[in-house]
């Protein structure tokens, strides 16, 4: 194909060369960037450029329009989001002035996708449902299955998997008859890869690994079938992300090597920041802290560049855990706050959007109010005098400002104190309680209830620790510049705005502190009183496996809890919990070998009234000379 490709493109130069600079040229041009912007990005923007250039010399609007798009994708594949979206709205001028509503709809479809990148899901949503309803009336069958695939991607990344699923299904069903109708049609066969490649990021999160390893394996025969890059580049990278989460680190540090190579090669510098930063996780891992911090950092400073939000969060969220795996609490709270940042202005967006009105119309009324007052010369003594009492009263009111923080802040302290010796007294009880169940099959279950709570809690205690001597810090240098004269407002406001943060995140953490420790207090209470009531029993389910996390990492079992949707029942949460206990217990003791793959499998299903539950594990099993007499009276193996 490549070949093939090679062949087109010498045709088209020569023709290009040897033609006169008119409407066809034009044609050429954008034909041969088509044919170069997979494998030759440079040499295709270089193409388009010139296109664009000779068809605003000609007035001639189809060719302005293509040559603008074209430009708008390669921006868009370089991560330069701001420039394609200056392209892509030119284009669709000139597609407009070309009565092409079909180009228009296009560009629709390619906004949608550079708003999705930069975390602004609203107006993704909006141009791809107006690049839909313009397939639908041509009844473009390829459109309308690329349109479902990229709604299906905003649902995807707003966690919404149930909804993407459903859209990427759509999707796959229209691009596989596609791809049966017209085989040397490529475009359904990118699409297809394209839903492979997406519903394996559903299952990897849902932790079907096997299911997600299928779903890239398919997406990159068809990649390399194409010869496409970019696209066998993503294959390789969240290929390397399940054999990473297999253990299998070996295969997955050369997986992931071979998409950094190709995305260096192509400029694509998104999938640079994804392959950066699944590296440097997997050096966190193999505790190479050293290797951890050079890409985790390499891949934040290229986020920040261009400004694309998810992948942000994704190699902030890296540096927490590399601190925090060095017990540097201090910066893993920095790296924690500028996290938390980045993940309110991904998902609240239109609460930004009402902040930035607010600001436009404040920084209009101000420049009003300044010409307003260089045309009045003789009013402005009277301004000088108002200005001068406005600082008065900001300071007045700064200041009662601090002394409201101070006492808000000593009795969130206060509250801290309570809430650390509930923990205490909590600890102590649940201590005392497996005491007093010493001799019962229940003292287990308690034991590792208590290690699930320390292990659980130790983060968001250690970072509301931290950020309360960061807190106590900035008291005490404010005090300082207040006491010696020199605080200015800006001091004032940077004070008020670090005390705001701090306190928000020592709440956050002392909330989550909370519902941690309310979780193992109800699966402690249910394991003690038989009380029947109404609760979701496969999160209860995931309760009790958290519970039992200590003995399960330290035998290094993997628990997969898979169920089509949540169960709402009424019944004795301690059964189950007594149950589930006995079972894993059971099965880490006794039911795997040394050196194996430990895996444990709950499925839930429903038929008609009735809920299964199927529990299993690939341990080795019951030998066949005692499975006849498990059931008989008194039978043991002891």
């Amino acid at each position: 194909m490549y070949s093939q490709n090679c062949i087109k493109c010498d045709s088209l130069t020569s023709l290009i060369a040897s033609g006169k600079t008119d409407t066809i040229k034009v044609n050429n041009l954008n034909k041969l960037t088509r044919e170069l912007i997979q494998n030759d990005s440079d040499s295709a923007l270089n193409c388009a450029i010139k296109s664009l250039q000779i068809a605003e010399e000609l007035k001639y609007e189809p060719g302005k329009a293509l040559a603008s798009k074209n430009i708008a994708m390669l921006h868009h594949y370089k991560g330069k989001f701001t420039e394609a979206k200056k392209y892509y709205f030119q284009a669709i001028d000139a597609y407009d002035k070309s009565n092409d509503l079909k180009g228009k709809g296009i560009c629709y479809n390619n906004l949608g996708s550079v708003y999705t990148y930069e975390g602004n899901y609203p107006d993704a949503i909006d141009y791809y449902q107006k690049s839909l309803k313009i397939d639908e009336q041509f009844k473009d069958t390829n459109g309308i299955a690329l349109s479902y695939m990229n709604i299906g991607l905003v649902h995807d990344e707003q966690k919404n998997y149930p909804k993407a699923i459903e859209y990427y299904n759509e999707a796959s069903s229209l691009f596989k008859i596609l791809t049966k109708r017209y085989p040397e049609d490529y475009s359904s066969m990118y699409g297809l890869a394209g839903c492979y490649n997406n519903k394996g990021l559903i299952y990897e999160t849902l932790n079907n690994l096997d299911s997600a390893l299928l779903s890239y394996e398919n997406a990159l025969l068809i990649m390399e079938t194409l010869d496409n890059q970019k696209g066998m580049s993503i294959c390789y990278n969240n290929m390397g992300n399940i054999y990473t989460q297999k253990e299998n680190y070996t295969h997955a540090i050369e997986l992931y090597s071979k998409a950094l190579e190709i995305k260096e090669k192509i400029s694509d510098k998104e999938g640079m920041i994804s392959a950066y930063t699944n590296i440097g996780n997997l050096y966190l891992q193999l505790e190479n802290y050293e290797n951890a911090e050079f890409y985790l950092k390499n891949a934040t400073k290229m986020a920040k560049e261009l400004g694309a939000l998810p992948r942000l969060s994704a190699s902030l969220n890296g540096l927490v855990n590399y601190y925090e795996s060095l017990n540097n609490y201090k910066e893993a709270f920095i790296y924690q706050k500028e996290l938390n940042n980045v993940n309110d202005s991904l998902f609240n967006i239109e609460k930004n959007e009402h902040i930035t009105e607010i600001e436009t119309k404040y920084q209009t009324e101000k420049k009003e109010q300044e010409i307003a007052i260089l045309n009045k010369d003789k009013q402005l003594q009277e301004v000088e005098n108002k200005k001068q009492r406005y600082i008065i009263y900001t300071f007045l009111l700064g200041f009662f400002i601090i002394i409201v923080f101070v006492v808000l802040l000593l009795r969130m302290y206060r509250q801290k104190r309570i809430a650390n010796n509930e923990l205490k007294s909590t600890l102590k009880k649940l201590e005392e309680t497996q005491e007093q169940l010493v001799e019962s099959e229940k003292m287990a279950s308690l034991g590792n209830l208590v290690a699930g709570v320390a292990h659980e809690i130790n983060t968001p205690v250690g970072i509301g620790i931290t950020a309360s001597s960061s807190l106590k810090d900035e008291i005490k240098n404010f005090a300082q510049n207040f006491k010696s004269g020199q605080m200015t407002k800006k001091d004032l406001v940077e004070f008020l705005q670090n005390t705001y943060d701090t306190t928000s995140l020592i709440l956050k953490n002392l909330e989550r502190t909370g519902e941690l420790v309310r979780t193992f207090k109800q699966v402690s209470i249910d394991q003690t009183i038989e009380e029947k009531r109404n609760f979701n029993l496969v999160e209860y389910t995931k309760d009790v496996i958290s519970s039992l996390k200590p003995e399960i990492n330290k035998n290094n079992v993997n628990i997969q809890v898979e169920t089509p949707e949540e169960y709402e029942i009424c019944s004795y949460p301690g059964a189950f919990a007594q149950i589930y206990t006995n079972l894993i217990l059971n099965s880490i003791t006794h039911g795997f070998s040394k050196d194996q793959n430990k895996e444990i499998i709950i499925q839930f299903s429903k038929t008609e009234n009735h809920l299964s539950i199927l529990y299993s594990d690939n341990g080795k099993g019951i030998s066949k000379e005692i499975q006849s007499k498990i059931f008989d009276p008194f039978f043991t193996t002891n």
